[in-house]
């Protein structure tokens, strides 16, 4: 009977550590990932390619944001480099000079503005050929450049 118990209270540990950690991974069409984990307490971290640890990453660059969060990930092509297109409530973390850098569109917005956007009268858009993905955290889904939603 304690066996039952113990394994029953086993179970349901990881039920809701299984529901209060959920992690996704959406790629873009080059074959570059980002993993999506969102955690209790309402924080997500967003990491460059796919990421299985059990851990916060600490090799790892990576972003911290809350739970409700969206954000949009520009992959610049033929580089290691993503800007990060969001509010102010997004911290970069651990930002490594190997691997993945990762860089605050906000930051250097005029000149993000003159790379990556045109305005089409109404809205600042995206320019053909630019390879992002928005990421709904709340929502848990993203779409990439052509609207596909994964």
């Amino acid at each position: 009977m304690k066996k039952l118990l113990l394994i029953f209270f086993a179970l349901i540990i990881i039920a809701i550590i299984w529901y209060g950690e959920s992690r996704k991974f959406f790629c873009l069409d080059n074959g570059k990932c980002v993993t999506v984990w969102k955690t209790f307490n309402n924080i997500c971290y967003i990491i460059p390619g796919k990421y299985y640890g059990i851990m916060r990453p600490s090799t790892y660059s990576y972003i911290k944001t809350t739970n409700i969060n969206n954000l949009d990930i520009i992959w610049k092509a033929h580089s290691d480099s993503i800007v990060v297109n969001s509010d102010d409530s997004v911290f970069i973390v651990n930002n490594f000079s190997k691997g993945v850098k990762i860089n605050k569109y906000n930051l250097n917005e005029k000149y993000n503005d003159s790379l990556f956007t045109y305005f089409d009268g109404k809205y600042n858009r995206y320019r053909k050929g630019i390879n992002y993905i928005s990421i709904f955290i709340q929502e848990n889904y993203a779409t990439d450049k052509d609207g596909k939603k994964y």
